[in-house]
């Protein structure tokens, strides 16, 4: 007799016996194949939230000091940096444009305004915080630079009547103007920056992206890293796999010692 004519007579004589069989076989795979389902939705789960979460270091100027477009060009340089957003600040006077003051001040900066230079206002901007919004045109990126004119906005919300009387114009939230760091650049002769957002496609990597940065820049130089939105998110999905790994290795646990029995 061959090998699969005794299998079913086997089954066949003991038809009790080999449906709990089947049926033990078929909730362990049913569980195995859930569970890896589960693992593997988490993991690409996480691998979008590491792309999305934009975990970033910060490197802010101390005091008066700035950040020269050397060092910026080289951090963006380096390994898994996907992005550096460059931020910088100049007061200036434009003539033929008249900022909103109510000072009678005759400083000289009562008659400027505050140009706010960034590579995307997407980002790292008050627009991007929320504390501002673009009612009109699109915003600066890299491929799109150009100058966003606060006044509108500000005439519309009534800023103006929020603000002390005898702020300098140059410090009303009405005069301030965001522009690209390419422009900027030719406006004020200069190529230095108040900050810098370093983005990295893996937050995993950013206590070592740190470590990389330090050696290259001075005490002049504060570095933070802002990952918490990445923690938050990446807190639950955690458990969510460690609690799946669990049950599966406790079915398989299970589902070997019943069958070792049975058989």
């Amino acid at each position: 007799m061959k090998f699969y004519q005794r299998a079913f007579q086997y089954v066949k004589c003991k038809k009790s016996k080999s449906i709990l069989l089947f049926l033990c076989f078929l909730v362990l795979d049913i569980s195995i194949l859930c569970a890896s389902m589960i693992l593997q939705t988490a993991q690409e789960t996480s691998a979008s939230i590491q792309e999305k979460t934009g975990a970033k270091l910060v490197l802010e100027c101390k005091g008066k000091y700035t950040i020269p477009i050397v060092l910026a060009d080289r951090i963006a340089e380096l390994p898994n940096v996907t992005e550096v957003n460059r931020s910088a600040l100049y007061t200036a006077y434009l003539p033929g444009l008249m900022p909103v003051t109510d000072s009678a001040s005759t400083d000289p900066i009562n008659r400027s305004v505050t140009l706010c230079g960034y590579d995307r206002t997407d980002m790292d901007s008050p627009f991007a915080e929320g504390k501002y919004r673009l009612l009109e045109g699109t915003t600066i990126t890299q491929e799109n630079s150009g100058v966003i004119i606060h006044s509108f906005l500000a005439q519309a919300n009534g800023m103006a009547r929020k603000q002390e009387g005898e702020i300098l114009a140059a410090h009303r939230i009405e005069n301030q103007i965001f522009i690209s760091n390419g422009i900027l650049s030719k406006l004020c002769e200069s190529e230095a920056f108040l900050s810098l957002s370093v983005y990295t496609d893996n937050p995993a990597h950013l206590d070592e992206l740190q470590k990389q940065v330090e050696p290259l820049v001075d005490d002049t130089v504060r570095i933070s890293s802002s990952d918490s939105l990445y923690r938050q998110m990446q807190a639950p999905l955690k458990q969510v796999t460690g609690i799946t790994t669990l049950m599966l290795g406790i079915v398989l646990v299970t589902a070997v010692i019943v069958i070792s029995l049975m058989l």
